[in-house]
C-alpha cells in the first residue's frame, strides 16, 4: 500500500467516524442527568397504622436472615446412561469421575415444623440433602 491509498483510507475512516458521530447526535435523545445525591425516598408499608415510614434495610435484613438456609444436594448416578442427556459429559466426560454430582443452593423456612421452599433445580433428582442454617447448624433433609 502507497502513500496515496493509505492517505485515502485514513481520510475515509474518518469521515465514516464522523457521520457516525454526527447520526448518533442528533437522532438519539439527549437524557438530563440527573444529580447523583438523591434525597431518600419514603416507601408506603401494607399493614401499619403509619404511612411513609423511612424503609430500614437493616432490620428487615436482621429479621429475615434467620429463615435463609444453604442447601446442598448430592444426586447419585445409576449408570452411564445418564450422561446421554448431557452433551457436556457426552463430549468430554465426567471430569470428576465417580457415580456422584453435588450442587448447592439457598431457601428459605416458611414453617416452625423445618419445611423449606427452594428452586427445582437445587434439590432436583437428590439422593442427599444437606440443609445448613443461619446459626450454621446442620441437617439432613428430605423431599
Amino acid at each position: 500500500m502507497n502513500v496515496k491509498q493509505f492517505s485515502l483510507f485514513v481520510l475515509a475512516a474518518l469521515l465514516g467516524a464522523g457521520i457516525a458521530i454526527g447520526a448518533f447526535v442528533s437522532f438519539v435523545p439527549q437524557v438530563e442527568q440527573e444529580s447523583a445525591v438523591q434525597a431518600p425516598q419514603r416507601l408506603q408499608v401494607a399493614n401499619t397504622a403509619q404511612t411513609n415510614v423511612p424503609f430500614d434495610f437493616v432490620d428487615a435484613a436482621a429479621k429475615t436472615t434467620p429463615a435463609v438456609v444453604h442447601i446442598r444436594s448430592t444426586v447419585s448416578r445409576k449408570s452411564r446412561d445418564s450422561e446421554m442427556e448431557n452433551p457436556f459429559e457426552f463430549f468430554f466426560g465426567n471430569p470428576g469421575g465417580g457415580g456422584q454430582r453435588s450442587g448447592t443452593g439457598s431457601g428459605v423456612l416458611i414453617a416452625q415444623d423445618g419445611y423449606i421452599i427452594t428452586n427445582n433445580h437445587v434439590i432436583e433428582n437428590a439422593s442427599e440433602i444437606e440443609v445448613t442454617l443461619s446459626d450454621q447448624r446442620e441437617f439432613k433433609a428430605k423431599l
